[in-house]
Parts: C-alpha cells; structure tokens; sequence
C-alpha cells in the first residue's frame, strides 16, 4: 500500500482521551504503512510533556491552542491550527488524511487545509445539537450559540467530509437524515472500542477479589464512568443498588460513601483489574436520542472483559447486542433485578463472553476498520 499520512485531530478535553485517542494511535503507528501524527488542541494551562508522555515514539504529537466551540471563534481556531501547519508538516508526495475526532471542529479544519491536497474523515461520536439542548451546563443565551454552532456543522458535514465514521447503525440513520443529500456509501460504522488490556483473566479475578475483600460467591455489581456527564446516572444506578443491599465497584471521580460501595477512580491500564474482580455491569441512561446513537466506552470495555450487562432500553447498540448474544438482560426498573437474575448471571462463560466481544468491540477490529477509510 501507497504511504500515507495520517493527520489525527482531536482535543485533549475529553474524559476518553486515553482510552480512544491515545490507544488508537499508538496501535496505529505499529504499521509501516502510515506515518502518523496527533493534532492535540490544548489550552495554555494544559501539562503537555504529560500529554506527550502518553504516546509511543513513532507519534509526532503537535499542539494547538484550542478555543471555545461557538461561531464567533471559527476564525481564531483557523489561525491557530494554520499557525501549527506552516512548518512543512504537508508532504505533497504523501497521500494526507485528515481524521477529525468530532464534527465539532471540522469547520475551522477544513478552513485551514482548503488549498491543500488533502482527505477529510468526519469521526461523529454522538448527536451534538441534542447533547447540547438536554444536558449543557451553559446559560440559556450561550447553549443557543453552541446548538446554532452544532447545527451549522451538522449541515456541512456532506460538504466538507470526505468520509464519514459514525459509531453506530442509529448514529449513522441519524446523520443521513439530517444529510439528505449525503450518500450513505461514504458514512461507516466504527463502534467505541477497548483496548487489548481489556481481556477476561481468571487469576487477575481471583487476586483482586481477595485484595479487595469480597468473599466467594459474593455478586458484585460494578460501574465506570471516566466522566461526570449527567446521561451516566451514577447516583441512581448506585443508590439503587445499594439501597438493595448489593455490592458495588465504583469506578469513577463521584465518590459515594455508602455501605457496600468500593470507590476506586483509578488509572485508566488499572480499570481491567476491577472490571475482571466483578460479576455484573450497569448502564442506565436516559432515553433520548442522545444515547440512542451511542457507543459507550465503558460497555465496550466490560464486554471485552467477559462481564454480563444490565441495562434499560436506551442504547440502540446495547439492545442489539443483548437480544443478538443473550449475555445480559434489558429492564424497565433496577428492581428487576432479583435472586434468579444473580443465579443466571453466574452461569455465564466469562470466557466466552471477552472472546465474542473483542472480536466486536476490540482495538484491532477498530484499526483495521479505520485502515480502509485511508485507503
């Protein structure tokens, strides 16, 4: 295959940065065929070396001021990345391909590389305009500039993109029907994944277990969040369970101190130790659209570490992935959950369920799917 190289957009202020960005392109730089570089947008106050650090040697890691995501700073963000491009980074010789990690800063992107012989691939990662409508933080005034911004970017996807990833079937039916004139043959779905320590072992199970004090037999429940996004519903799921008198692993910054509730917000290479230590995992989110569309991380890393999965109706990918393989089971309430369930779930392959997922969900599937959007 033609050399080429791979111009990896993408901004350091996300709760996944580890574990999708960093790990895709330290397992893409593997491969002779590319030549790989990581385009970080940063604020000043930002620790690069750290960033840098993250990274294997045959990625050239560039930083970029990264401004607010309204209109009014489209022109700054397309100076800043311009000014980071200047210095001979374009090879012409090269097939150049621009892998932009949300839609949200393809405007500003393309703006840069316009007169430039480059691909454009558009990574959607979710619905933005409705992320922004139901669960922003901002003020009323400042949540309409970003949901005007989202929708300008939404509507110039089929123009500037090349390409498009979506990390889901309902994602992409999400995206062609606000595109109607977008070939469905250019949009591709590439679930979140989970990197290769994401994996079922029996001993590592075993001496965490005993590490952490759970006696044999005991059903532990477990739930990971790297992230503080109100569509996770921690406090729900873990009082609830709590409230049940189940055990809990709690993966994540929100401490909760209960009885029964194990808080471990741990470093990300750490977080398969747990997962392997417990017996069941949660998601329960909201039913909208905005998590209709998604591809969690988080679920993607339990089910490659062989663990069984309880969920509401609210993720298309995990419906499927339930009624397809049968390893969980969907509910209304959390209150289903019961002795049976806990009986069932025991009689589960963790095995069984790692090797099925990794092949669905693993790191490599998810490299060699993004291979031929290069090619």
């Amino acid at each position: 295959m033609r050399l080429r190289q791979i111009l990896y957009f993408a901004s350091y202020k996300t709760s996944v940065f580890d574990s999708q960005v960093v790990a895709y392109l330290n397992e893409l730089s593997v491969s002779d065929d590319y030549i790989v570089f990581a385009f970080i947008g940063v604020n000043k106050k930002d620790d690069k070396e750290k960033i840098k650090n993250k990274f294997e040697s045959k990625v050239t890691v560039i930083f970029y001021d990264q401004f607010p995501i309204f209109s009014l700073f489209v022109n700054r963000q397309t100076k800043a990345i311009q000014k980071v491009i200047k210095d001979n980074i374009i090879n012409t010789t090269i097939k150049t391909v621009l892998h932009i990690r949300t839609e949200s800063i393809l405007i500003p992107i393309f703006k840069a590389f316009k007169n430039k012989e480059v691909e454009i691939i558009a990574d959607i990662r979710g619905a933005l305009v409705e992320e922004a409508k139901y669960y922003s933080s901002l003020n009323l005034l400042f949540k309409l500039f970003k949901v005007l911004y989202y929708k300008n970017c939404r509507k110039r996807i089929s123009k500037y993109a090349t390409k498009i990833s979506v990390v889901s079937d309902d994602l992409k039916s999400y995206v062609l029907k606000y595109n109607k004139s977008l070939n469905p043959e250019k949009v591709f779905v590439n679930h979140s994944f989970a990197s290769d320590i994401f994996i079922f072992n029996t001993k590592v199970r075993e001496e965490v277990r005993t590490k952490l004090g759970i006696k044999e037999g005991e059903v532990v429940f477990v739930f990971s969040s790297g992230g503080s996004a109100l569509w996770q519903n921690s406090e729900f799921i873990i009082n609830n369970l709590v409230a049940n008198n189940y055990k809990v692993i709690n993966l994540s910054k929100q401490v909760m101190d209960k009885q029964n509730v194990i808080n471990l917000f741990v470093d990300y290479n750490d977080v398969p130790l747990f997962l392997n230590a417990a017996d069941i995992a949660i998601i329960w989110r909201h039913k909208d659209i905005v998590n209709k569309v998604a591809s969690p991380v988080k679920f993607s890393e339990y089910v490659c570490c062989g663990l069984p999965v309880i969920s509401n109706e609210s993720v298309g990918l995990i419906i499927k992935y339930i009624n397809e393989t049968g390893y969980g089971q969907l509910m209304c309430d959390l209150n289903e959950i019961n002795n049976d369930t806990l009986t069932s779930f025991q009689c589960f392959n963790r095995e069984e369920i790692s090797n099925n997922a990794i092949k669905l969900f693993g790191i490599e599937k998810s490299v060699k799917s993004y291979m031929t959007l290069y090619q």
